[in-house]
């Protein structure tokens, strides 16, 4: 791995498999890594939309009339969708794998699938099997993948990418680095969310950190590990704060519940509710981590009410200053949400 910053090695603690480790102090901003991926897998594409469209074409004239037939259309177009993301996600996962050089192939089943491996593997460590090959390749990729992309936010939605270095970062509910593709660029980002020192693991969150333990132990059974982190080591009083913490961020993230700060009465309401969110969030982390959408959120909020009312323009530049800043610690500044938030605060 070429790589000044840091470098991939066996984790200290036993069953932990490898992990990637700072070499030197990197800064809150800097960027990590930058990585184009073994395989790519992305969403619903319009084959597998034509595919949907014409198992509903086959079976329309056995549909029953009246609203049992709009019951049974709907219902087969569930099955239909899950049937077909599931096929499509096998083929082109397979397919990509079949497509690698010797060293990326190598690289590939490197990857851990949390499961022992009891197949027979030649000297790259590929199965000899040619079944429990094409079975390994998908294991690989259900337990490597990071989203990529519209329609997956999260990996355990079966459309991401494999990496043959960004998914040897171990998870953490408390990370110190965020993961972000870029679309444009067809590659994934990795940057310092806060401050690492030498010798310091780097984790990223494979899910979504604004719910409870509970309900993050039970997202993180699609990889096959129990995380052991410190937000996850919490009992007691130091729990329920915690999780209520993480549930008022959650409730007041631009990905909460619908229309949950859009239903606040005024304009002071909703921007009052944002500071409560990064007052929360840096009781629950201790850093900026995560402020960047909250402050843009705020922003955007402010900018919509300075439209009727000049006096909230003010308001937003700031708030859009407050986003540039803390986006910056995850995206970069050439992503384009940070040039836009930069280009807000002079509007």
């Amino acid at each position: 791995m070429d790589n000044k910053l840091v470098q991939i090695r066996e984790h200290p603690t036993e069953g932990m498999g490898r992990g990637m480790f700072a070499v030197v102090d990197i800064k809150a901003g800097d960027c990590i890594l930058d990585e184009k991926p073994l395989v790519c897998v992305p969403g619903i594409g319009r084959t597998e939309t034509i595919m949907m469209l014409t198992i509903l074409g086959l079976l329309w004239n056995y549909m029953p009339d009246g609203w049992e037939g709009w019951l049974f259309m709907f219902t087969l177009l569930y099955l239909a969708s899950n049937v077909v993301r599931k096929l499509g996600e096998f083929f082109l996962a397979v397919s990509g794998v079949w497509r690698l050089g010797t060293l990326q192939r190598k690289a590939y089943y490197s990857l851990t699938t949390g499961y022992a491996v009891t197949e027979s593997v030649d000297s790259d460590g590929v199965p000899t099997s040619g079944f429990f090959r094409l079975l390994s390749a998908l294991m690989v990729f259900r337990a490597n993948q990071l989203p990529n992309g519209k329609g997956t936010k999260t990996a355990s939605e079966g459309r991401g990418a494999v990496y043959a270095h960004a998914s040897v970062i171990n998870h953490s509910c408390a990370p110190n680095a965020a993961h972000h593709w870029a679309d444009e660029r067809q590659r994934e980002a990795i940057y310092a969310m806060k401050s690492i020192k030498k010798g310091e693991e780097i984790t990223i969150s494979y899910i979504d950190v604004f719910i409870p333990q509970q309900a993050r132990k039970e997202a993180l059974e699609h990889y096959n590990f129990v995380c052991k982190c410190r937000a996850c080591e919490l009992k007691g009083d130091e729990l329920e704060a915690s999780d209520t913490r993480r549930e008022r961020c959650k409730f007041l993230s631009p990905d909460g519940p619908s229309g949950s700060r859009g239903m606040m009465r005024t304009t002071e309401d909703v921007l009052e509710e944002s500071q409560l969110m990064l007052d929360a969030i840096d009781k629950e982390f201790g850093d900026p981590t995560y402020k960047g959408e909250a402050c843009w959120e705020a922003h955007v909020i402010a900018f919509a009410a300075s439209q009727t009312d000049k006096k909230w323009l003010k308001v937003a530049r700031e708030w859009a200053t407050k986003a540039h800043k803390y986006l910056i610690l995850t995206r970069g500044l050439a992503h384009p949400a940070v040039r836009e938030a930069k280009k807000a605060t002079s509007k």
